[in-house]
């Protein structure tokens, strides 16, 4: 009837945790869409986050899923604001361009 538990002496937060196991798995060459995703959920405004995700990444361009018409024509007028956000917080010129579908 009773088993001990055992406890742990350290706790850590899970976005450490997180952020140690995705650490771990990004490679810079491997991974660019999932950096770039990173990235975006970083320094996007929510409102666009809800509307808008990066869905593929290949030769410098990034295409990026957007929930209806409207909002692929808005993200037209910011796209170069995006392009320079994600490429200054990645620290290299990764995206060339974007494409909005």
């Amino acid at each position: 009837m009773g088993k001990s538990r055992k406890r742990y002496n350290q706790v850590h937060s899970i976005d450490k945790i997180l952020g140690d196991v995705v650490g771990g798995i990004i490679d810079k060459k491997k991974s660019p869409l999932l950096r770039i995703e990173l990235v975006w959920n970083k320094v996007i405004e929510s409102s666009i986050k809800k509307n808008c995700q990066p869905e593929k990444f290949r030769r410098g361009i990034l295409t990026v899923k957007c929930s209806n018409s409207i909002w692929k024509s808005e993200m037209f007028f910011y796209k170069d604001e995006i392009k320079f956000k994600i490429n200054k917080e990645l620290g290299e010129e990764l995206i060339k361009d974007i494409f909005f579908v």
